[in-house]
């Protein structure tokens, strides 16, 4: 088929015309393959905007929860020894991103966040179902995450072999990160290139933030996220009803027409008349028995055997009756005539 195409413009001398063609063809195919691209965009970063703005606040939710919540203090091994010294604040956070080989390991430990990579490394199991087919056949705990700042730092190398224990950076936290399965709270151990870098990544509550346009920081409902240590101070346990130690409850209400010692409260001779009820009850059954039985005469022997003697009679007159040698006087008993 091409070789008649190309013998057909060789003979009519259509060469520069066809070639144009093939341009204009080629040139076509680029704007409608460039024009489908710029629409994939845009549907892309639609769907990518709806993303973000869903899952932005739940993820500045658990990044200020990761900071400071006051849970997660009272959660961690950490914070214990912190509250000890009546010091709400956390220890000081790793000072650099320089951290690598087996100096991973001493600084869990310094931080006394060991114990937590250690039982996420003891709860490796086979996962339950057909997803160990999957290519998911392991499972375990989450340990704690590392948060860093600088790009490129060791510190990922440095804890990506321990099980359990994640690396974020701080330009790009994850929701799933920071709180897995939807729980907050996890324990997140923050180096100080990360701290730095969190006015600038999120702003502040006065300035906003400079590499995420038209981004504000949420603000907390509650300055101070320790609860019980609200609740608990002076301020408010000088103005608190004290505790009411005497309650009384409620006696349940109970039907009069149902429950017998709720009408003996409403009317104490129902007992009585209750009683009487059933006694004249009684009384009255006895005497229609014994005026039945009073009506009941027993026969005599005498009327007993002339009864028995007319029954037999009757019997043997019904069996000569019912003869077939007899038919005609049966016949004219009955009275029919043939």
């Amino acid at each position: 088929m091409a070789s008649r195409r190309a013998e057909f413009i060789a003979a009519r001398d259509l060469t520069p015309m066809w070639a144009e063609f093939e341009a204009a063809k080629a040139e076509w195919a680029v704007e409608q393959e460039a024009a489908k691209a710029a629409d994939r965009e845009r549907k892309s970063q639609r769907a990518l905007k709806k993303r973000e703005a869903r899952h932005r606040k739940k993820e500045e939710d658990a990044s200020v929860a990761a900071e400071r919540s006051a849970e997660i203090q009272a959660r961690w091994g950490v914070a214990d020894k912190a509250r000890k010294e009546n010091d709400s604040a956390w220890p000081a956070c790793p000072s650099g991103d320089n951290i690598f080989g087996i100096k991973a390991i001493k600084v869990l430990k310094q931080l006394g966040a060991y114990a937590d990579a250690e039982k996420a490394k003891q709860s490796v199991g086979i996962r339950p179902g057909k997803g160990k087919m999957r290519n998911r056949r392991y499972i375990n705990r989450k340990g704690p995450l590392i948060v860093y700042g600088t790009e490129g730092s060791k510190i990922v190398k440095a804890f990506r072999n321990l099980p359990g224990v994640d690396v974020a950076n701080v330009e790009r936290l994850n929701l799933l990160d920071l709180a897995p399965g939807g729980h907050l709270g996890r324990f997140v151990i923050w180096t100080e290139s990360a701290f730095k870098k969190l006015d600038e990544v999120y702003g502040s509550f006065e300035a906003s933030s400079s590499k995420k346009k038209g981004f504000v920081l949420p603000r907390p409902k509650m300055t101070n996220a320790d609860l019980g240590r609200l609740i608990n101070s002076d301020e408010v346990q000088s103005v608190v009803k004290p505790i009411n130690k005497e309650v009384k409850r409620r006696e349940a209400r109970k039907n009069p027409l149902k429950n017998a010692a709720a009408v003996l409260k409403l009317n104490p001779y129902f007992g009585t008349a209750r009683r009487m009820a059933v006694l004249a009850e009684a009384a009255r059954v006895k005497a229609r028995k014994e005026k039945i039985n009073s009506k009941r005469t027993k026969l005599s022997a005498e009327e007993a055997s002339k009864i028995k003697a007319a029954g037999k009679a009757w019997y043997q007159t019904m069996i000569s009756d019912s003869d077939y040698t007899e038919f005609d006087v049966f016949s004219k008993w009955l009275g029919v005539s043939q």
